[in-house]
Formats: C-alpha cells, sequence, structure tokens
C-alpha cells in the first residue's frame, strides 16, 4: 500500500487501542463488533477475526523479507527502499499486536478464540512482536513510563496465555 495509507491505517490502529486499552466499555463493544457487511442482512467478519487475519499476513510477509535479507550479500538501494517499506509492515504488525492484546487480555474467552485464530506460534508471536516494539520505542526514546508498563503487562498477559494453552493441547 501506499504511505499515506499506511499512516492512516497506522493512525486509525493507535486510536483504537488508545479507546480498549483502559475503557472496558469500549473494548466490549470493539469486541463485538462485525465489519465487512455489504447490508444489514449480511454478517461481517468479527473484528477479532478480521485482526487476527491482518497480524497473521504481516507475519507471513515479515518471514519471507528476512529469509531473503539472509541470503544476500549486498545490499543495494532497492535493499534500503524495501527495508523501509519493511519497517512500515512491521508497525502496523505492532499496532495490530497491541490492539489484539488490548481487546483479548480482559476475557478468557475473547482470548481463546484469538488463539485459534492465529497460526502456529499463535499468543507466542503477538507476545514476541509487541515485545520487539517496546524494545525499538525505548531504543528511540518515545515511550513512555505508562505505556512501558503496559506493554509489558500485555506481554506477560499473551505469555501466559500461550503457555496455558499449550498445556491444554498436551
Amino acid at each position: 500500500g501506499s504511505a499515506e495509507g499506511k499512516d492512516l491505517l497506522n493512525r486509525l490502529l493507535c486510536l483504537l487501542i488508545n479507546m480498549v486499552e483502559h475503557d472496558s466499555n469500549n473494548r466490549a463493544a470493539l469486541g463485538r463488533m462485525c465489519v465487512g457487511a455489504k447490508d444489514k442482512y449480511e454478517d461481517g467478519e468479527a473484528v477479532l477475526a478480521l485482526l487476527a487475519r491482518l497480524f497473521t499476513a504481516h507475519a507471513e510477509g515479515q518471514a519471507e523479507r528476512e529469509a531473503a535479507a539472509a541470503r544476500k550479500a549486498e545490499i543495494s538501494l532497492e535493499d534500503m527502499v524495501a527495508a523501509d517499506s519493511e519497517m512500515e509492515d512491521t508497525i502496523v504488525q505492532a499496532y495490530v499486536a497491541l490492539l489484539l492484546t488490548c481487546l483479548a487480555s480482559k476475557s478468557h474467552d475473547r482470548m481463546d478464540d484469538l488463539q485459534r485464530m492465529l497460526p502456529e506460534r499463535g499468543l507466542g508471536e503477538v507476545a514476541a512482536v509487541v515485545e520487539k516494539f517496546l524494545h525499538f520505542s525505548e531504543h528511540v526514546g518515545v515511550v513512555t513510563e505508562a505505556a512501558r508498563q503496559s506493554m509489558l503487562e500485555q506481554v506477560a498477559v499473551l505469555r501466559e496465555a500461550a503457555a496455558a494453552s499449550k498445556k491444554s493441547c498436551a
């Protein structure tokens, strides 16, 4: 997508994160919401499922780009342009991960639903992306202490849910 489109997507994801992070009414409303229905007689896709699909798509693209970069010996101008685009995609993925976590962290049922919607590494992958984003934000000095604590709590909840899911599957 275009840079303007990704910027708009990032801003919308940030807005949604801010709306649901500390407000249980907004969290519940967004968690029940469906999108993409053509008319009032058609069911839309649940927001949680849509976000899980978006996260998975960005995770798969990230893995492919990392594998291709590892095979290259030299870095070209095209590689640097691709890296810039990759960073934009990584930020989108991080914001989606944060929003997924905000929506699911206060509800065991939603967390279980999210685990089923994600590929194999599931909640562990979401936790890794949130953690990576936190480290990046700390490195560039753009995270407040409150945001830092919130992300650490989200990572802990995700890791606990991932561990519980592994135990129930064993």
